[in-house]
Parts: structure tokens; C-alpha cells; sequence
């Protein structure tokens, strides 16, 4: 993408790198086809042979929530690392040791509004990060960012709010295939609406943690205040982070059509950028409480049958 062919579209952290097929994409197109099973299987393996430091919260969470570290949990980060056992056992211990680090002693509760963000549920009607209701052409999950609406007080639940929409992001089958995308508003925005703590650990836990891809960063109206925050930010992103951040500048017509150019159609963007949605953090809260009032009342369901079916006769 180059901003010749798109005035309106510019990635500011754009460098150019020699792109050759190495051994390593070799050994992950050979992951790729690894049997499902078997990999799982391998997987366990390496996480039972690695030392016990490495793996500390990890090993608490089999112990105490067995049901929060199922096969389907590590199947997810299997696929995430492309079947290399290796690294799916990086990111998992890694993701459990940040899990306890965000949530403290709420760590192995279950990511629901009941759960671990009991406590937090209010800072997600401030509307700072919102989970949108469709996803993009791409099958990509779509968080909104608003800065504008960034409350002091609420700066470290904001990390708490965005662990809780990517694992909701992650219960679509599609979207936990194809990742998610970032959308961040910043008109009207001054350097009050930025928090480095928060957007430091938003960006390092992204792409690194979840075991669901970060896939493109794309920030709206960003004139007057991305120059003086544009070091930080690149300072906390990855590399392929860095390579998939795009600008959208303009006017609200030349912003839309360059986020249409990028798969992103005016029907899955808010309002507030000129889209067709209208973010409601009131209306996602009360959908969450009766999608996770549905499962919690399903689990109770299996394990009383199962427990019936152990039950021995009279």
C-alpha cells in the first residue's frame, strides 16, 4: 500500500524489508498440516516438561479451574502459532502469567461480567473500547476505540475492558480464525485522551498473549495529535504490528473510503466515524448478562447430568 495510490492512507511506521521464503515459514507450512490431535497431545508434552518456573500460574490454574484450561483452550493456541508446539506453549504460559498480573486473585475466575470483570463491569458503559456487532469483509473481528470518551479514573480497567471484549471476540468461530482489527477515533482528541501505561499494555498484550491475531491497527482523524505521540506508540508495537498500522485522514467521505479499500465497509463502522452503527455499551452489557447467564446455566446443566450419572443406584 502505498499513500500515491491512497492520498487519504498512510502507515507511518512503513519500512522496507526483503521478503524471501524461509526455513522457517517452511517448518510452519509443515505445523500447519500436523494432525489436530496429535498436536494436542505434543503440546501437553512440552508443557509438562518445561520447568515449573516457567509455568507457575499456568500450573495453579490446572490445579484450581481445570475447566478454564481444557483441550479446547490449548487447541486455540496451538492454531495461533500455526501448530509450532513450541511457541504455543510460550504464548499460553505467558498469557496465564499476564492474566494473574491484570485480574489478581480473580485470575482463574471465568472472563464474564460475573467473573472476573464483576468488578469493572461500569467502566465498559464509558465507551472506550467497544466490541462491534459485525465484523469486517474479512471475517475480522472489529474493536472500536473512542479516546475521547478515556476517563482518568479509569485508566487501569481499561486493560481489564479490553482482556474481557478480545475473549468475547474470540467465542465467534470465524472472527477467532481470522483475528481483529483495531478501529481508533481520534478526532477531538487531545493528549488528556492518551494513557502510555494503558496503550502500552493494550499493544504488548495484543499480538503476543491471545491466542487470536491482532491483524490491522487503523486510526481515524489523527492530524493533530498523532506527531506527538506517534514515538510511544511505535516504541510498544511489534513488528508486524508496526506494518499493519494504517492512517485514515481527511474528511469523513475520504476516511470511509479508505477504510473501504481496506475491507472495512461503511455498514460495520460507528457513528461516530460516519458508519451505520450505533455503539450502545448499555445494550452490549445487557446482551453479555443474558449470553453468559445462557452458558453459565448449560454448564450447571452438564455437570448436574453428569454428576446424576455417577450417582450409585439405591
Amino acid at each position: 500500500m502505498s499513500s500515491n495510490s491512497r492520498p487519504h492512507t498512510t502507515n507511518p511506521f512503513w519500512e522496507r524489508e526483503g521478503e524471501s521464503v524461509s526455513d522457517e515459514q517452511a517448518q510452519r507450512q509443515t505445523h500447519r498440516e500436523m494432525d489436530a490431535e496429535r498436536g494436542l497431545h505434543l503440546l501437553k508434552v512440552e508443557l509438562e516438561n518445561m520447568p515449573d518456573n516457567m509455568k507457575t500460574s499456568f500450573a495453579h490454574a490446572q490445579h484450581v479451574a481445570p475447566d478454564l484450561v481444557c483441550d479446547r483452550h490449548l487447541s486455540r493456541f496451538l492454531y495461533a502459532e500455526e501448530y509450532n508446539v513450541k511457541l504455543a506453549a510460550r504464548r499460553l504460559v505467558t498469557y496465564w502469567e499476564h492474566r494473574k498480573k491484570v485480574f489478581g486473585e480473580d485470575y482463574l475466575l471465568p472472563l464474564t461480567l460475573s467473573g472476573a470483570m464483576k468488578n469493572h463491569v461500569q467502566t465498559l458503559y464509558d465507551g472506550y473500547l467497544n466490541l462491534l456487532p459485525q465484523k469486517d469483509n474479512f471475517g475480522r473481528a472489529i474493536i472500536f476505540c473512542n479516546p475521547i470518551n478515556l476517563l482518568p479514573a479509569a485508566f487501569d480497567n481499561q486493560v481489564r475492558i479490553w482482556w474481557y471484549l478480545v475473549h468475547v471476540a474470540m467465542e465467534d468461530d470465524v472472527a477467532l480464525r481470522n483475528g481483529f482489527i483495531i478501529i481508533s477515533n481520534a478526532r477531538n482528541t487531545s493528549l488528556s485522551n492518551f494513557d502510555a501505561k494503558s496503550v502500552s499494555a493494550i499493544c504488548t498484550s495484543g499480538d503476543r498473549l491471545f491466542p487470536i491475531r491482532w491483524r490491522q491497527t487503523h486510526c481515524c482523524h489523527t492530524n493533530p495529535i498523532f506527531p506527538l505521540v506517534a514515538a510511544m506508540v511505535k516504541s510498544v508495537l511489534s513488528k508486524e504490528q508496526r506494518k499493519t498500522f494504517v492512517l485514515h485522514n481527511g474528511n469523513t467521505e475520504e476516511v470511509l473510503e479508505s477504510l473501504r479499500e481496506e475491507g472495512i465497509p461503511k455498514e460495520c463502522l460507528p457513528t461516530d466515524i460516519g458508519g451505520s452503527i450505533i455503539v450502545s455499551p448499555e445494550i452490549f452489557v445487557q446482551k453479555r448478562l443474558a449470553i453468559e447467564g445462557h452458558f453459565k446455566s448449560e454448564e450447571s446443566d452438564m455437570k448436574s447430568a453428569v454428576s446424576a450419572a455417577f450417582q450409585v443406584p439405591g
